[in-house]
């Protein structure tokens, strides 16, 4: 639903408007008659009443649509979903992990900074931030529905968590400025609800070229799709957004793959995992 609202030529029109007087109304006209017939058209131009008077970007058309794709019962309830201020009352809610960047944490813990949107409730659109240790990774890969180390989706580098989904509990007490969490929805050693534990093996399943064809045939025990160069741009099994550029490295002298997402990175991935393994000696 979402991409195809994205999509709309009657929503995308609206790109680079100035959002006010009748445009309001009719950019509500447009995204309402998308969503399910039930949702009331006055709820959805209350939670878009915070874009009156705004230039309109992709940005915030794409938080905007998220935010009411994701609250749909609540819309239905005739309760608008405005963006999130603060966290009234403890919630569950399913996010996504959109990307994972290796780091260390304060006490120099090597482990990883996960970027995590959030996909319903109040705060949907809203993208996380939360440092987890490859230790603490290591502890949850049988609950997000990674196998055992002999078994068919072993768990190998934290960036095989991106694109995976789970739940989590948002509380008022640990939220402030952003919503915060503590704790992850479990049950049996599985991530809850069982659709999101299921959406997790297909992505895993999706690496194992299980019903799934790489877009550039490359064989799995050569490349994995943890450590491919390709991005989400062209293969939805893809561990981060852009196909890897190649570029001189003046670190080890060599053609190799930098990302282009990191536009001030002077090293190349090979060497920046050096960099990030020697520090961990």
């Amino acid at each position: 639903m979402k991409g195809q609202i994205l999509l709309d030529p009657e929503v995308v029109c609206f790109l680079d408007q100035e959002i006010k007087g009748g445009v309001l109304d009719a950019l509500t006209t447009a995204i309402h008659k998308q969503l399910p017939e039930k949702t009331p058209w006055g709820m959805v131009f209350e939670s878009l009443m915070s874009l009156a008077g705004v230039r309109l970007t992709e940005d915030l058309l794409e938080s905007s649509v998220w935010r009411l794709a994701g609250n749909l019962e609540r819309l239905a309830l005739r309760h608008p979903a405005p963006p999130w201020c603060r966290q009234e009352v403890d919630e569950v809610v399913p996010v996504q992990v959109l990307a994972v960047h290796y780091g260390y944490s304060p006490r120099r813990r090597f482990g990883g900074d996960f970027e995590l949107r959030v996909l319903a409730g109040t705060p949907a659109s809203i993208i996380l931030s939360k440092f987890w240790t490859l230790g603490y990774c290591q502890m949850l890969k049988g609950m997000f529905g990674f196998s055992s180390p002999r078994g068919l989706y072993p768990f190998e580098d934290m960036r095989q968590f991106v694109n995976l989904r789970f739940s989590i509990r948002i509380t008022s007490e640990l939220s402030g400025a952003s919503p915060d969490f503590e704790k992850i929805w479990q049950e049996d050693e599985q991530v809850k609800p069982a659709s999101l534990y299921a959406w997790n093996r297909l992505v895993l399943r999706q690496r194992r070229r299980e019903d799934f064809r790489c877009p550039r045939d490359y064989d799995l025990e050569e490349v994995k799709c943890h450590f491919c160069a390709i991005g989400q741009n062209e293969c939805e099994a893809a561990t981060h957004d852009e196909t890897y550029e190649q570029r001189h490295c003046h670190a080890c002298d060599k053609v190799t793959w930098f990302d282009p997402a990191d536009v001030q990175q002077e090293l190349c991935l090979t060497c920046q995992r050096e960099s990030l393994r020697q520090q961990d000696e």
